[in-house]
C-alpha cells in the first residue's frame, strides 16, 4: 500500500475545499454535469458489466461531488443518481433492484455523511489555524512593541544621566556617569537587536559582531583590529545579555587600559564555543599587560566587577590574566543546560 505523505501543499489544497463556496450555483451546475457524465459512462460500459450494477458509476460521482463542491451539490447529485440509476435495473429483477436501490441509498447516506463530517472538521481546523495565526501575529507585535519600549526607556534614562553629567565638575564622578550611560545605551541596543523581525532570537555570533563593532567605534581609537571566532549558538535572553555585556566590558577594558597611548598593531580576538555542558568566552588582546599582583578581588573597575558578578550569578567563573604569549586574556565560563 502506498502512503501519501501530508505535505503543506496538500494542506493548502484541502483548505480550498469545497470549491466555489461563494458561488454555490456553480457547484450545483457541476453536480448536474457529473451525474450526466456518470449516466453516459454507465450507458457505454453497460454491455460489458454483468447484471446488478446500476450504481457502479453513480456512487463515486456522488462522493466526488460532495467532496469537491460541498453538501448541497452532493445532495443534488445523490437525488439525481437515485432517480436515474433504476433505469439500468433489468426488467426481470425489479424486486432485487428495489432492494439494491435501498442498500445503495443507505450506503450513499453513510458515505456522504462521512465526507460531510470530514469537510466540517477541515473547516473548523481552518478557522482554528487562522485564529492561531492571528494570535501569533498579535503576540509578535506586542513582543516587538515591548522590546521597543524597553529600549526607548533605557535610552531616556541614559539621556537623563548624560544631561546630569554636564553639570558635574568632578572628573571622576563625570567619568563614572559617562560609563554608566554607555552601559545603559549598550543594554538598550542589545534589547533592540536581540531578536530579529520574526521573533526568533539572533545567534550569539551575530550579537557579538554587532556589539564589538559598536564598542570599538565608540572608543574613537583608530586601527583597532579584531577577530571573532564563535559558534552560532542560540542562547536564552537571560544569558545572552550578560554574556554580551561581559564581552563589551572586557573589550572596553582592553581599549581603555591595554591600548592607552601607543596602540600600534592593536588586536583583539574573541572566541565563543560550547564545550560539553559549558559556554566558554575568551577575549584576548595584545595590549599592555596587567600590573604585577593584579587581582580581580581588589580591582576598582566597575566593568570588571560587573563581569565577575554575572559569572557568580550564573554559577560560572570569570578570570583576567597575563599569558606567556604576551596576551591579556579574559575568560568567562558559564554552565548551560
Amino acid at each position: 500500500m502506498v502512503l501519501i505523505r501530508n505535505t503543506p501543499v496538500m494542506h493548502r489544497m484541502l483548505e480550498l475545499l469545497p470549491l466555489w463556496q461563494n458561488k454555490p450555483w456553480l457547484g450545483n451546475i457541476c453536480a448536474l454535469i457529473f451525474v450526466g457524465c456518470a449516466f453516459l459512462v454507465r450507458s457505454i460500459i453497460g454491455h460489458f458489466l454483468p447484471a446488478g450494477y446500476p450504481f457502479v458509476t453513480f456512487m463515486p460521482t456522488m462522493l466526488v461531488v460532495t467532496f469537491l463542491f460541498g453538501t448541497r451539490p452532493g445532495i443534488i447529485a445523490a437525488i439525481l443518481s437515485l432517480m436515474v440509476a433504476p433505469y439500468f435495473i433489468e426488467e426481470g429483477s425489479r424486486f432485487n433492484g428495489v432492494l439494491v436501490w435501498f442498500l445503495c441509498l443507505l450506503e450513499t447516506v453513510t458515505d456522504m455523511g462521512l465526507v460531510i463530517a470530514l469537510q466540517q472538521g477541515n473547516y473548523r481546523l481552518q478557522k482554528k489555524r487562522a485564529y492561531n495565526q492571528m494570535l501569533a501575529e498579535r503576540n509578535e507585535l506586542l513582543f516587538h512593541e515591548l522590546q521597543h519600549r524597553i529600549s526607548n526607556n533605557l535610552q531616556v534614562i541614559a539621556s537623563l544621566l548624560r544631561m546630569q553629567s554636564r553639570s558635574i565638575t568632578d572628573e571622576k564622578a563625570k567619568e563614572a556617569i559617562d560609563a554608566s550611560v554607555r552601559r545603559i545605551h549598550m543594554i538598550g541596543e542589545l534589547q533592540r537587536a536581540l531578536y530579529i523581525k520574526n521573533g526568533n532570537q539572533l545567534g550569539a555570533k551575530l550579537i557579538l559582531d554587532r556589539l564589538i563593532k559598536e564598542v570599538i567605534a565608540s572608543s574613537n581609537l583608530p586601527n583597532i583590529r579584531y577577530k571573532i571566532e564563535a559558534e552560532d549558538l542560540i542562547l536564552p535572553s537571560d544569558m545572552a545579555i550578560p554574556l554580551a555585556l561581559v564581552s563589551a566590558e572586557s573589550v572596553s577594558n582592553a581599549l581603555e587600559h591595554g591600548f592607552k597611548g601607543d596602540h600600534k598593531d592593536a588586536f583583539i580576538e574573541i572566541k565563543l564555543q560550547k564545550i560539553g555542558g559549558q559556554i566558554e568566552l575568551t577575549i584576548s588582546n595584545n595590549g599592555k599587560p596587567l600590573p604585577q599582583g593584579f587581582s580581580l578581588e581588589k580591582v576598582d573597575s566597575l566593568g570588571l566587577k560587573i563581569a565577575a558578578m554575572f559569572a557568580r550569578q550564573f554559577k560560572g567563573k570569570f578570570t583576567l590574566s597575563n599569558q606567556p604569549n604576551r596576551y591579556v586574556v579574559s575568560s568567562l565560563i558559564l554552565p548551560c543546560g
